[in-house]
C-alpha cells in the first residue's frame, strides 16, 4: 500500500497517505509517511497534522518481517481516535514488505 523509500535508509520509510474516516464522519483522520522505526520496541509512526508520532506498536524485534505482525495502538495516538480506542488495543495486522 506504501512504496518504501530507499531500503538504506534507517528508519525503515515509505511514502504515501491513508485516510481512515469513520463513526459518520466524525472520525476523519489522514496519516502519511509511515516509519519502521525503534521507539521503546519497533513501531510504525506516522506524520500527522506535521508531526511524526509513533501509532503502532509491533509485536516484533525484526524491522523487516515480511510475515504478518501483531499491531497495538500506542498512547500517542489516543487522543487523535477521540479516545475511541484504549493505548495497548489491537489495531490488526501489520505486514511489512
Amino acid at each position: 500500500m506504501f512504496p518504501a523509500r530507499d531500503a538504506a535508509i534507517a528508519p525503515r520509510q515509505f511514502a504515501g497517505a491513508l485516510t481512515i474516516i469513520g463513526h459518520g464522519g466524525l472520525m476523519d483522520i489522514r496519516l502519511s509517511d509511515p516509519w519502521i522505526e525503534d521507539n521503546e520496541g519497533v513501531v510504525v509512526s506516522v506524520e500527522v497534522d506535521g508531526l511524526r508520532t509513533p501509532m503502532l506498536a509491533l509485536a516484533t524485534d525484526d524491522h523487516d518481517s515480511t510475515v504478518p505482525v501483531r499491531a497495538t495502538i500506542r498512547a500517542e495516538v489516543i487522543d487523535l481516535f477521540g479516545g475511541a480506542y484504549l493505548p495497548g488495543a489491537a489495531f490488526g495486522e501489520v505486514r511489512i514488505d
